[in-house]
């Protein structure tokens, strides 16, 4: 038997475990600017992928375009084993199905740099918005439900507060309950921390951190290098659009090969 990083039990005699998400020759350009070119990438339902690289490198456009807030220019994104179908039309190439497209994005989540939170809906409204209007769910069963996520995220006394009234930090921790809310297969972290002053980054870190131990499909992009090196179980580190390089955490801080990598941990350790 092995353990996880996320101290999930793995038997050696199990069935390796499916892709979650998988990326195959992702490029994206806007205009004569191509900001991804030929991204391969896998990941393992399960997995914790940290995602670093310096400013520009691509990253917020991965995830992007991963749950199709940006289109992809070329190349192929599966998500649980299902290609998102695309065609090509006079503008570029865009989704050839919308309703397919809005069923995938239904089992993605993502956590945003800057909250985007409902201004005009308390905490509450704001949890309980997807689950009912566009999941279906019944609204006692979603206000039941969020109640539940805020006592996780240590913010039940604020069901009734306004965004405007909360520390960035408690926006943030919002901001994962609300995405938690949806019940996603996969949760997408667009650099969750970097607009948290640094007291109150821990609070946030320690919340994904809970979440990483539960086993759950994660893409993290961000500049939080020890904890992306403690709860991930694969960094990739991408460089002017590309994979420079990417493997367990160990093998990226402690022995990485590229030397714009061994320059970009100087510079942020």
């Amino acid at each position: 038997m092995l353990t996880s990083k996320n101290n999930n039990t793995i038997n050696n005699n199990e069935k390796p475990a499916l892709n979650a998400i998988q990326i195959r020759g992702l490029h994206k350009s806007y205009g004569s600017i191509e900001v991804l070119k030929g991204i391969d990438l896998n990941a393992k339902k399960g997995d914790i992928i940290a995602i670093i690289g310096g400013s520009g490198s691509g990253k917020s456009t991965l995830l992007r375009c991963i749950n199709l807030l940006e289109t992809p220019s070329a190349g192929d994104v599966r998500i649980g084993g299902e290609t998102i179908k695309m065609k090509q039309t006079s503008q570029g190439p865009v989704p050839a199905d919308k309703h397919q497209v809005r069923r995938l994005r239904a089992s993605l989540a993502m956590v945003f740099q800057n909250f985007n939170l409902w201004q005009h809906m308390s905490v509450l409204e704001n949890l309980i918005a997807a689950p009912t209007l566009v999941h279906g769910m019944p609204k006692v069963a979603a206000i039941d439900l969020a109640k539940q996520l805020l006592t996780r995220v240590g913010l039940s006394d604020k069901q009734d507060s306004y965004p405007a009234f909360l520390s960035g930090g408690q926006q943030q921790r919002v901001a994962i309950a609300r995405a938690l809310a949806v019940q996603p297969d996969v949760m997408l972290f667009d650099e969750p921390t970097s607009a948290l002053d640094p007291e109150l980054v821990g609070e946030v870190l320690k919340v994904i951190e809970d979440l990483a131990r539960e086993g759950r499909t994660m893409l993290l992009v961000t500049h939080e290098m020890k904890f992306a090196r403690e709860v991930a179980n694969h960094v990739v580190f991408l460089h002017q659009g590309l994979i420079e390089e990417q493997g367990p955490p160990e093998a990226i801080f402690d022995n990485p090969h590229s030397e714009r990598l061994k320059q970009f941990i100087r510079t942020v350790q």
